[in-house]
């Protein structure tokens, strides 16, 4: 990765603003006559209608297309990746609801006994997860490391889950805001007047909250399940000089449970969860067309003008090209001339 990045001298295509910028200089002859396509549009279904559909003279098809009206953020993510995450994440904080609703019947009378009982995150001999692993030993002792710490796995991949979410919504929203604002593209080397992209690839008011609510998941998880080594054991009067029973000098490898650590989990899972769902119902900025990471209809939307030759490197806008097209079917694509509003009832090619 260093060597690529350090050494590699063809041109960078890792963020949005890489592609637009690539195809502005470049434009695609591929998706030319479709500038208002979405990514629900480039599909297989609608590339093989399209080869039937009637072709100019340079043999590229042209689809004629109205505005849709502004969508949500959700939009930007497909049914699909809404649906698996959603189920994913559901079900990880299902399951840990039903380990709190385990041990709170097992060893307190209801919840609110459990919660005020004090113990967050320490191993009490009460508070011992049975299982049928293995106790004794380097082999009770790999297994209940692995199970204490199998959560932090699972968590992590909710997380990228998760977070994929944001980044697909976002990105939506910094495309959809090229219509309402003229601005440069953020892009990984920048060049004239073009922005360096985000540090982590989300802009720091949603970078650093999720980020910050992954560390105290993680943290909460290894206060709620961890491996428990009891040493020793005594009553109120103690051993004194006695030897310990054999099975205490073996020192059992158990999994501590904690249960106001568990409660806290669900309860920042859900809110996390629900946020993302409402984030979802955010309207974007604009009629634009949603293009989400969709290659294609990204391309779709590059076909400047052709004296527009500096439009990569200079604060550009999507909207439609008053001097392309015709009265009854226009054009849209981002340039660095001037622009001016696409109409819900016009075609635009």
């Amino acid at each position: 990765m260093l060597w690529t990045f350090w050494y590699r001298r063809e041109e960078t295509l890792v963020t949005f603003g890489d592609a637009i910028a690539s195809w502005l200089d470049n434009p695609d002859r591929l998706t030319r006559g479709d500038c208002l396509m979405s990514k629900d549009c480039a599909s297989r279904e609608f590339l093989r209608k399209r080869a039937r559909v009637n072709q100019d003279s340079e043999g590229i098809s042209t689809v004629a297309r109205r505005i849709r009206g502004v969508r949500f953020w959700g939009a930007a993510v497909s049914i699909k990746r809404w649906a698996t995450t959603i189920a994913i994440c559901a079900a990880a904080i299902g399951t840990t609801a039903q380990l709190l609703r385990m041990v709170t019947n097992k060893y307190y009378s209801d919840l609110t006994e459990a919660i005020a009982s004090g113990n967050f995150g320490t191993v009490d001999p009460n508070l011992i997860l049975e299982t049928n692993l293995p106790t004794h030993g380097a082999g009770g002792l790999i297994a209940a490391t692995l199970v204490a710490n199998s959560p932090q796995l699972i968590l992590s991949f909710c997380y990228m889950l998760y977070n994929a979410l944001f980044t697909y919504m976002h990105l939506a929203c910094e495309f959809s805001a090229f219509a309402v604002q003229r601005k440069s593209l953020r892009v990984t080397t920048a060049r004239g007047k073009q922005r360096s992209t985000y540090w982590l690839q989300l802009p720091y008011t949603y970078a650093l909250p999720l980020i910050l609510a992954s560390a105290v998941l993680h943290w909460l998880i290894s206060q709620s399940i961890f491996l428990a080594r009891i040493t020793d054991v005594v009553d109120e009067v103690g051993y004194g000089d006695l030897p310990l029973p054999e099975t205490l000098t073996q020192h059992p490898s158990n999994l501590g449970i904690s249960v106001a650590p568990i409660l806290a989990c669900i309860v920042l899972a859900s809110l996390m969860l629900l946020a993302v769902i409402a984030t979802g119902f955010r309207k974007l900025k604009s009629e634009m067309p949603v293009a989400s990471s969709c290659s294609f209809a990204l391309a779709a939307a590059t076909h400047r003008p052709k004296d527009d030759h500096d439009a990569a490197v200079l604060p550009i806008k999507w909207g439609e090209i008053p001097t392309d097209g015709s009265e009854d079917v226009g054009h849209c694509c981002f340039t660095s001339q001037d622009v001016i509003d696409v109409l819900l009832r016009k075609k635009y090619a």
